[in-house]
């Protein structure tokens, strides 16, 4: 695993780090600055070789940002789609019904007290997602009719930078709703660019998708794992089309990613284990090893300090959330509640359980483990699939049978665990046990507030719990200040 992830990785870090040496790369900033496409048609992009390096920033930029780690030349992984503060499972997660924080810090989170000016140390990810949009710009730009790139390099990562454009186009546009659309890496810094409907955003999302999709191969060998996919292209496709309550296009992307080849894995647990790079549920994954800045560091976050060496024990599951699952459950069993502490004693966590969900690497250093975080997988796209033919056609026997699948996983194929179809007798029914069972299965996986969003029922649930400051405005979060006061067109979302 070590030789398959370091040639990728390495080339992220390298060029992510050049990239950011270069220019500042703010939203705003990089709007500004024209020195790094200057240097990368002049000096770059001129052999195979240059555009693999440079599309390589793009799965960097997913796993990391902030600070180099000592003198590794590594960035420590805060940001991105990992764990850390300024991460995407803060802002899909911790508001929710699924998830508990300690650390006082994230309290404007829980509390749904978040002001444009009070991101603090949770930071904000709406300018590393711009990041990530200006490097994707910047590769489509460079690549395009270049004569020094093969037909096969130019359109492989056409397809990459395209996928990445739109993962973090999506993920911007469910955070805060109103975005400006950026497709140049250039720009007139006397002309800024303003806000666009939400509606043109998610239409260059599909069409990003759809093209990536075209482009994309379906596997790579080894020494390239990790990268953007066909697969990986239709499953964000179909996530995005449920979300956007298109329906029919969510299930013709999700058909296409379960005619690939993906297949179920045998073992709930097999799917984040650390040598969860050789399982076939898996679409998309960021590869990680145990290595500071390149690590896993979900258990560490989660994790009692007398469970887990190193473990901080600051994101719990609500005990409200835990006390919903079957006792048989086998999904159950990854959240701890009791357990056996460094000293042997027994012991029990009152105000949550913790998300041991990825197996504890014993060759961590650190919070730093091997086990690749999962960003695409088969058995979210089998729940994609129930939901939207549900929608489409009220209570069918496909859903039934691919909700069976999951539910046959988890309680060892007994048969008195499956669900029928006479269980539902309407749309509605069968809509609200798809959202539990997607809360069963994909916990902690970063869906929970779009799947709350999408079935209108986000606010009301925090509501619910206690949070009275919680208001109907809170469907976004707010574009932070620093990101204002850097581009003059910006307007705030409505109630901040």
């Amino acid at each position: 695993k070590m030789k398959i992830i370091h040639k990728l990785t390495n080339l992220c870090f390298a060029f992510c780090l050049l990239a950011m040496a270069v220019l500042s790369v703010r939203c705003s900033d990089a709007l500004e600055e024209d020195v790094f496409v200057d240097v990368a048609s002049n000096n770059f992009f001129k052999n195979d070789k240059d555009a693999v390096t440079a599309v390589d920033a793009i799965y960097a930029k997913m796993r990391a940002d902030g600070s180099v780690t000592g003198g590794s030349g590594q960035q420590e992984g805060w940001g991105g789609f990992g764990y850390g503060e300024a991460t995407i499972f803060n802002y899909q997660q911790v508001q929710t019904d699924e998830m508990v924080v300690r650390w006082s810090g994230f309290g404007v989170f829980t509390n749904f007290t978040l002001t444009p000016s009070s991101y603090g140390n949770v930071g904000s990810v709406f300018g590393d997602l711009f990041e990530g949009i200006f490097i994707a710009n910047n590769v489509l730009t460079n690549i395009e009719d270049n004569d020094n790139l093969s037909e096969e390099i130019q359109d492989r990562v056409k397809g990459e930078a395209l996928f990445g454009r739109a993962l973090f186009y999506s993920t911007a546009l469910s955070i805060f709703g109103n975005i400006p659309k950026i497709t140049q890496p250039e720009s007139d810094p006397l002309n800024l660019p303003k806000q666009a409907p939400p509606s043109e955003i998610a239409q260059l999302v599909i069409e990003d998708l759809t093209e990536a999709a075209s482009l994309l191969p379906e596997s790579y060998s080894a020494s390239d794992y990790g990268r953007f996919t066909k697969g990986a292209a239709f499953a964000q496709l179909a996530r995005f089309q449920l979300n956007q309550k298109n329906w029919s296009a969510a299930i013709d992307a999700a058909r296409t990613v379960m005619a690939l080849g993906y297949t179920l894995s045998s073992e709930y647990s097999d799917i984040f284990s650390v040598n969860n790079e050789s399982n076939l549920e898996i679409i998309l994954t960021i590869p990680c090893i145990a290595q500071p800045g390149i690590g896993n560091t979900m258990v560490a976050h989660s994790g009692e300090p007398d469970f887990y060496a190193g473990g901080w024990g600051g994101h719990l599951a609500r005990n409200e959330f835990y006390d919903t699952f079957d006792p048989e459950d086998q999904r159950k069993a990854l959240l701890i509640k009791e357990y056996q502490s460094a000293t042997g004693s027994m012991k029990t966590v009152s105000d949550g359980a913790m998300i041991i969900k990825y197996e504890v690497d014993p060759d961590r250093i650190w919070p730093w483990a091997g086990n690749d975080i999962v960003l695409h997988r088969l058995g979210e796209i089998y729940l994609t699939l129930a939901e939207a033919l549900n929608e489409e056609n009220g209570p069918n026997q496909e859903s039934i049978n691919l909700i069976n699948e999951l539910r046959g996983r988890a309680f060892n194929n007994n048969p008195s665990k499956r669900i029928q179809l006479a269980d539902f007798t309407t749309k509605e029914s069968l809509r609200d046990y798809i959202l539990a069972e997607r809360s069963w299965e994909l916990y902690a996986e970063n869906y929970r507030r779009d799947d709350l969003l999408r079935h209108g029922k986000y606010i009301q649930q925090a509501v619910d719990r206690g949070i009275s400051n919680a208001q109907s405005f809170h469907i976004l979060y707010p574009i932070p200040q620093d990101e204002m006061d850097r581009n003059s067109e910006l307007n705030q979302n409505d109630g901040y």
